[in-house]
């Protein structure tokens, strides 16, 4: 009777292995920043504000289910656990203050949903072509502060390849 058992479970165990359904699950491990305006308080929910969006980002999942988790992040712990939710579990790693930012990693467990746009599913397309400045204003407008030392000019001939 024993044996008929075992053998029994073994072949339940090995039935749940073939047919169990993958999941797609992701801890990712991101660091989050806010300047400190008010308190630091306020900064570090900020920053793990910032720390879930971008891994939201980053996996896929839908950000508008970030309002659904904000007002639970005000509480300070180490810890934050979701149901119902893309993102699963919060793991709050380290915090650091440097230079009047705050910043926070955090340890995140993400299950993208099926009907969100998974951004790993396009091809990003790279153009890299010659430009010239015309004036500094378009440097500034462009982002492009000290042409110098934020643009490194390198000459690339294309018909070499």
């Amino acid at each position: 009777m024993k044996k008929i058992l075992v053998a029994l479970l073994n072949f339940s165990v090995m039935l749940g292995g073939v047919f169990s359904l993958p999941a797609h699950g992701k801890w990712l491990e991101v660091t989050g920043q806010a300047v400190i305006l008010e308190s630091e308080s306020t900064a570090r929910i900020n920053a793990l504000e910032d720390a879930i969006y971008q891994a939201m980002v980053f996996s896929g999942a839908d950000i508008a289910t970030l309002s659904n988790i904000k007002p639970y992040l005000s509480e300070k712990n180490k810890e934050y656990r979701f149901s119902g939710n893309e993102v699963r579990q919060v793991s709050v790693i380290k915090t650091d203050k440097q230079g009047g930012k705050f910043y926070l990693t955090a340890r995140i467990d993400i299950y993208p949903a099926a009907k969100s746009c998974h951004k790993t599913q396009y091809k990003k397309p790279l153009l890299l072509s010659d430009f010239t400045l015309l004036s500094q204003q378009q440097a500034v407008m462009g982002g492009i502060y000290q042409v110098g030392e934020d643009l490194v000019v390198t000459p690339i001939d294309l018909f070499s390849i």
